[in-house]
């Protein structure tokens, strides 16, 4: 049986880059692959949407600096599937 070591494509909202940096290591260190893009507003979030695909957004709930249910909203009004895990 083969591995499949599909990038995985993360979007994370966190103020802190060493934080970010810390999450993407994680999961690297678990032997998966990621790219990852670190915002920190609502202006980047709606660009990041638009610039390509994620495979899952990750949310520091405490260091947002706008409504969480309105970055939710706009992944679905630019009808994305992007799973979306709160920490």
């Amino acid at each position: 049986m083969s591995k499949v070591n599909d990038t995985i494509f993360l979007l994370i909202l966190d103020k802190s880059e060493n934080d970010a940096e810390r999450i993407i290591s994680l999961i690297r260190n678990a032997g998966i692959p990621a790219r990852a893009k670190r915002i920190e507003d609502e202006e980047q979030l709606l660009e990041a949407i638009d610039s390509q695909a994620w495979d899952l957004f990750l949310i520091r709930e405490k260091e947002a600096d706008f409504d969480i249910n309105q970055a939710l909203a706009h992944i679905q009004e630019k009808d994305r599937d992007i799973p979306a895990i709160i920490i």
